[in-house]
């Protein structure tokens, strides 16, 4: 295999990893805001003490939130989607 080809199978590989991290990301069709949150947290191995530090916002608050209990503010939601970078 030449350096042309081996650099042409990485590039594959590294598209098609993006893509799938893409696709993990996006929502599912029955998915509530709760669980989407959740399931990229879980994704991303991240703790309700880590969106809490990045946010701003008590842990309880976020727990309730992937619970899907409390009503959500635009504010919050907005953090919530810049600290788990799906902007």
């Amino acid at each position: 295999m030449d350096n042309l080809e081996k650099h042409t199978n990485a590039a594959k590989e590294e598209i098609l990893s993006a893509l799938i991290i893409q696709y993990n990301i996006l929502p599912y069709r029955d998915e509530s805001f709760g669980m989407y949150i959740k399931r990229i947290m879980n994704f991303k191995k991240l703790t309700n003490k880590n969106i809490s530090d990045r946010t701003g916002l008590f842990e309880p608050t976020i727990s309730r939130y992937l619970k899907d209990s409390v009503n959500y503010t635009q504010e919050n939601v907005i953090a919530l989607v810049i600290s788990l970078e799906l902007v």
